[in-house]
């Protein structure tokens, strides 16, 4: 059977990036169906819709939608909306998509479909493009391990299909019909928790996600550290209004950003107790971490870079 597929995709203001994104979508080798990509353009006020329409001008298989600025989520549900097929991916305007992206998508959830009936999405990692420099980089091999995504699907490489609780939406393919029949995204999460709040609903009406291990997309990440503190900064208060949202949602592991945060106060009071300096250690056990870490990614040059990420990361999130 044909398996048709809407790849939606979400920008505001990334006149820089749509362009790789939308071309990396226009070669991918998929043959399984009819693809169509979907662009949203959520309120961009620079030259993101021109360069959209520019790209969108003689190519039926890209549908533009121009849209004022309501947040991701909004954008995302207007995608869904428009798409005309039963599967619908979704890859972020500062990503790009290898050539076989939708193939391996599309051909894991046929044959992971006919072991679980209840999949509803396959979706993998993310990861830095091979030119990106030593801090992006760095991100990269950060996120590829517990301390610096608590095993997110989203950064970590798996070697083997699994079963998660969440999959990020710059890498991922649904059956659209569960995800309309959940309300679609909740648009009050604006731009950020949409996705993993999505997934959760999914789940409580006994659904599952699976991630492949050999889907990815390059992604390109935040490039300095201040804007790498912004977005941890961004992702934990998403957290946190998603633990407030959804309680069932808590893990032993969210535990660790609160402790963290206590254990980084006890040195203020170390000048009456002494041992009160001890959490001071974090920094450099962190930065031996890095350096076996980077060691092992065959990057040892970039062990520097990683210890500012961790740092960066744990103290904005």
């Amino acid at each position: 059977m044909p398996f048709d597929i809407s790849v939606v995709v979400v920008c505001r203001n990334e006149e820089q990036t749509i362009g790789p994104c939308l071309e990396s979508l226009l070669r991918q080798d998929y043959d399984g169906g009819e693809v169509e990509i979907i662009i949203v353009n959520d309120g961009s006020t620079d030259g993101t819709w021109d360069r959209i329409q520019l790209l969108a001008s003689g190519n039926p298989q890209i549908h533009p939608i121009n849209s004022k600025a309501l947040g991701i989520a909004s954008a995302r549900n207007r995608g869904i909306a428009a798409a005309r097929h039963e599967y619908v991916a979704f890859l972020d305007a500062d990503c790009m998509a290898p050539v076989s992206w939708l193939t391996i998508l599309s051909t894991a959830f046929e044959q992971e479909k006919t072991e679980c009936e209840y999949l509803v999405a396959v979706g993998g990692a993310n990861v830095p493009p091979e030119d990106s420099t030593p801090f992006v980089r760095a991100i990269g091999i950060a996120l590829d391990s517990f301390t610096g995504s608590f095993n997110s699907p989203q950064g970590r490489r798996f070697h083997r299909p699994q079963y998660a609780k969440s999959l990020s939406c710059l890498n991922v393919l649904y059956e659209k019909k569960p995800l309309l029949a959940v309300g679609g995204f909740d648009e009050s999460f604006a731009n950020c928790g949409e996705d993993a709040d999505l997934n959760y609903r999914l789940q409580l009406s006994g659904l599952r996600l699976l991630v492949i291990p050999d889907s990815y997309v390059w992604h390109q990440m935040r490039s300095t550290p201040g804007k790498w503190l912004a977005n941890m900064f961004r992702y934990g208060a998403a957290r946190a209004r998603l633990l407030r949202r959804h309680p069932g949602m808590w893990h032993c592991n969210y535990v660790l950003p609160l402790l963290f945060f206590i254990l980084m106060l006890l040195p203020i009071l170390g000048v009456l107790f002494s041992p009160l300096f001890l959490p001071l250690l974090y920094f450099p056990l962190m930065f031996l971490y890095s350096v076996i870490i980077s060691a092992g990614k065959g990057a040892p040059e970039l062990m520097f870079h990683v210890w500012l990420v961790y740092v960066v990361q744990h103290f904005g999130y």
